[in-house]
């Protein structure tokens, strides 16, 4: 059985039923809950989840926290390895918990979006106030492309929890999607005006201010963003992009480059390995052949992900041309979804 409300909450964290025997256990679980959702730093959450699996391994729902963490950092496979563990584990759980287990696994693991859709709203159905579903829901529907559903549930996770920074910035970056760009500037203001922050924000803002031609605001989001563990290589990456935009491409082979070592610190190997690739196609489209080969090389030396294996049929074998050859053969889909057979994305 789940620990009590009270055991919780001498440890100033965020109360959850959820189903261990360990005290210890739970109190990790309930720092790196409270650290994900209203702190909003999923890379300083991972290490309590951590801890709360090694006191307890069968802890399904530290699994799946683990996951959601790994996830919005890019770490495609760390997050599928400790979602289908949560899995694995959920007959430990309550209906509840399997609930958010199974919808969460329909997302990450077999990547079928149309099932993660329909679990996560029966879910809501279930449980109203839980903000955890439309929170979810905003990713489904990011995900699906259909920008105007994924606001419409960003604004209900915020409504039913205005105090998560995590749901700021999904509605924040869903007003960017819908091109309301003052509107996101404004939430972030009201949720800091009530204390209510995310490391995320400088990003989301960076992106706006992109879309706003306001450089110096631009270089006041870089400057808070800087330095912060998760987000530093973000930021330097948006950087790249921007700079390649521009046409500035010995400036964003830089900042790529920083991304990429940024990333490395901190052990996120298949974000590395996702700006390496972002690089060389980028690279590879403005005619700069001999470096986009390099990074194709540098991005499959770093990581070996599923994700990464289905680039493989492209690897470095790219001609001294922009152009692809006419008698090059086409990469059949097969490719992918021998990696990912459910994937909805791989599979349109």
């Amino acid at each position: 059985m789940g620990e009590s409300l009270a055991s919780v909450q001498k440890y100033d964290a965020l109360p959850e039923n959820v189903t261990t025997p360990s005290l210890e256990a739970l109190h990790a679980y309930a720092l790196g809950n409270k650290t994900m959702d209203v702190v909003n730093d999923y890379a300083a959450a991972i290490p309590f989840f951590e801890k709360a699996v090694s006191l307890d391994p069968n802890f399904a729902m530290a699994y799946l926290r683990l996951g959601q963490a790994y996830q919005p950092l890019s770490e495609g496979d760390r997050s599928a390895e400790s979602t289908r563990k949560a899995y694995e584990l959920r007959e430990h759980a309550s209906e509840s918990e399997k609930l958010a287990i199974s919808s969460f696994y329909e997302l990450v693991v077999t990547g079928n979006l149309d099932a993660a859709r329909a679990s996560y709203q029966l879910w809501e159905q279930t449980y109203p106030r839980d903000e955890e579903p439309p929170a979810s829901l905003w990713i489904v529907f990011t995900f699906m492309g259909d920008y105007e559903k994924a606001h419409a549930s960003a604004l209900q996770a915020v409504k039913i929890n205005p105090g998560s920074g995590n749901n700021i910035v999904n509605l924040m970056y869903s007003y960017q999607w819908i091109n309301q760009l003052d509107q996101a500037k404004t939430a972030a203001q009201e949720s800091r005006s009530h204390s209510v922050d995310s490391p995320w924000i400088p990003l989301v803002l960076y992106n706006v201010d992109f879309l706003l031609h306001d450089d110096a605001a631009m270089q006041k989001q870089v400057a808070d963003a800087t330095g912060k563990m998760g987000i530093d290589d973000q930021i330097l990456f948006l950087e790249s992009e921007t700079a390649a935009y521009r046409g500035e491409f010995a400036k964003s082979q830089n900042f790529s480059r920083r991304a990429v070592d940024s990333a490395r610190r901190t052990d996120e190997k298949e974000t590395a390995a996702e700006y390496l690739s972002h690089a060389a196609v980028r690279d590879a489209l403005a005619g700069n052949v001999a470096v986009a080969k390099q990074e194709a090389r540098s991005t499959l030396s770093i990581a070996t992900g599923r994700l990464t294996a289905a680039f493989r049929p492209l690897r470095s074998d790219w001609p001294a041309t922009r152009s692809r050859p006419r008698n090059w053969p086409p990469i059949s889909p097969s490719v992918f979804q021998k990696i990912r057979p459910c994937n909805s994305i791989i599979c349109q």
